[in-house]
């Protein structure tokens, strides 16, 4: 059986790339100066990290092509979450590039 369990994930500035999956989710709650009025706003929770070390046999290009490839994989894994919203990000050690 699965039960809850935090772990701690160490990210170096090192790793040539780094994916997180996170939850986000919303919450309110009233304004103590006005009963009417509701605050939201939304919050993300991490609950997945990967850090990524890029294979010195591969280009740039093709490597930036294999994160993206997982990126994907793991927003087809995450699609159909039913209780809360899931988010993908990465971050490259490499100037100007995005996921």
């Amino acid at each position: 059986m699965i039960q809850d369990k935090t772990y701690k994930i160490k990210v170096r500035d090192t790793h040539d790339a780094v994916i997180y999956v996170y939850e986000r989710y919303y919450r309110q709650k009233t304004d103590p100066k006005d009963a009417e009025k509701k605050i939201f706003w939304s919050e993300n929770n991490v609950i997945a990290v990967v850090p990524v070390d890029k294979d010195y046999n591969l280009t740039d290009d093709d490597f930036i092509e294999q994160v993206n490839a997982t990126v994907k994989a793991l927003a087809a894994l995450y699609e159909h979450t039913p209780d809360y919203e899931i988010g993908i990000s990465c971050v490259f050690n490499y100037p100007y590039v995005s996921c």
